[in-house]
């Protein structure tokens, strides 16, 4: 390795529910139902506040037939969907200085 370089190890990678999320697409567009359904799990275990996690997560329940938990789910979409566009709109007050 480089000195003063910084590479994430595999475990490290592994963390990141934007990954997990991507690889529940591969494996529904694959076919692989039980595995694209673990993976939206695991990003929805690592980024419950993420609504395109739990969009997935929905989506993959249902195509394996667990419409009750996938009921329970969708209905925390809606309320979930106002958090994330309260939070991830700037404040009234911030200014932006970008070039």
């Amino acid at each position: 390795m480089i000195p003063g370089s910084r590479r994430r190890s595999e475990a490290e990678i592994w963390a990141f529910p934007d990954v997990w999320y991507m690889l529940s697409q591969c494996y529904d567009q694959l076919g692989d139902k039980t595995n694209a359904l673990n993976a939206a799990k695991q990003a929805v275990t690592l980024a419950p506040d993420r609504p395109r996690f739990v969009e997935q997560l929905v989506n993959q329940l249902r195509s394996t037939g667990q419409t009750s938990e996938a009921g329970e789910w969708d209905l925390r979409l809606q309320p979930l969907r106002k958090y994330r566009e309260e939070i991830d709109q700037p404040s009234a007050g911030s200014v932006d200085r970008s070039p």
